[in-house]
């Protein structure tokens, strides 16, 4: 399984999304659809779900967490969005383009 964990021009973001019941899959739904996520996992614990995000600004990335905090309030407990500063390693080298 190779990624892109770094790719110039573009900025990265991680969310952690903890919803109230285990019904979530319009939220996964929603987040497939977007052009910006990557990645989509179901994470262990109670209803955690755990994306990652790219997009060439900033403003675009803070948009889609608003938009899925908004559209899905009833659902979510609690949204984390974090951006990625640096990336220290990266063990399979990514995605040569």
């Amino acid at each position: 399984y190779t990624t892109i964990t770094h790719h110039e021009g573009t900025v990265h973001m991680f969310l952690e999304i903890y919803t109230n019941t285990e019904d979530y899959e319009d939220i996964l739904e929603y987040l497939n659809r977007t052009g910006y996520v990557k990645h989509i996992y179901i994470m262990t614990g109670t209803n955690h779900i755990h994306a990652s995000a790219s997009a060439p600004e900033v403003s675009e990335l803070k948009y889609l967490t608003n938009m899925v905090r908004k559209t899905f309030a009833d659902k979510i407990k609690r949204i984390e969005a974090h951006g990625v500063k640096e990336v220290v390693m990266d063990k399979y080298g990514g995605v040569k383009l």
